[in-house]
């Protein structure tokens, strides 16, 4: 008896496929189906005496599509930001998205974080942030990190990278 049960098992298989054995599969391709988007990057100079207080604030807002049928919980978003500008690349420091986001089905997101940046980081990079930052010079900001989402309660990582062009667009 026990031998015949065993023996449909690859004629269960082949009926139902492998995907109904899982149901976190479903999740997973949703998942697969993400979309980041940098949407804006807007900085602020806090100016403080003596200088080295000073910093250079920048708020980041994050778009995240989900164009699955599937509610989706990323846990948490995490990537560092980096400014090229004039054949050169600037990695600015990390931005988190800590509280991350809850997507609900066939919906798009946004979500905000700050990052601040110390006069003593961002002395080297200075010229260029002013210019782009500042002054509205061409450059593009990036970011590149992993997002986490809650699939059934098992982690899941995704890769997270978006850039956003800003200043005049060249010909």
């Amino acid at each position: 008896m026990m031998r015949r049960a065993w023996a449909c098992l690859p004629a269960l298989l082949l009926l139902t496929g492998c995907a109904g054995l899982d149901p976190a599969a479903a999740y997973r391709a949703a998942a697969r189906n993400l979309t980041f988007r940098l949407e804006a990057v807007r900085p602020r100079l806090e100016v403080a005496f003596p200088l080295e207080r000073s910093a250079l604030v920048l708020a980041v807002d994050l778009g995240v599509q989900n164009p699955s049928g599937l509610r989706l919980a990323a846990r948490s978003l995490g990537a560092a930001i980096h400014l090229e500008s004039g054949g050169e690349g600037f990695p600015l420091g990390q931005v988190g998205f800590p509280s991350g986001v809850v997507l609900e089905a066939a919906s798009t997101r946004t979500v905000r974080a700050e990052v601040r940046l110390p006069y003593a980081e961002i002395r080297r990079a200075w010229k260029v942030l002013e210019a782009v930052a500042l002054r509205g010079a061409a450059g593009t900001w990036k970011l590149e990190g992993r997002a986490t989402l809650d699939l059934l309660g098992i982690p899941f990582d995704l890769p997270l990278r978006t850039s956003l062009h800003s200043g005049p667009t060249t010909p």
